[in-house]
């Protein structure tokens, strides 16, 4: 199962500014020993955020209306999240 996992192309995951502290938080946090099931619900949550849109021609508008381009920290105190597309 490995070796056909390592001939599958590359899946790259998109990690929005706006979700930037969320997942330095769940790295931390997986990186001090505690549970790494915050990092993994995190990534899969920008996962969730970079899946369905077109990459090819970068929709942009996608992603200013989600958001996603907010800094995090004032995302944080103005209660903004993460919209999905």
């Amino acid at each position: 199962m490995c070796k056909r996992a390592l001939w599958q192309p590359d899946q790259q995951i998109i990690t929005p500014t706006i979700y930037r502290g969320n997942y330095l938080a769940a790295l931390k946090a997986a990186s001090n020993g505690n549970s790494p099931a915050l990092l993994v619900r995190t990534v899969d949550f920008a996962q969730l955020f970079s899946l369905p849109v077109d990459w090819t021609s970068f929709a942009r508008a996608e992603a200013k209306q989600a958001k996603a381009f907010m800094d995090s920290t004032e995302a944080d105190e103005r209660g903004i999240r993460l919209r999905l597309p």
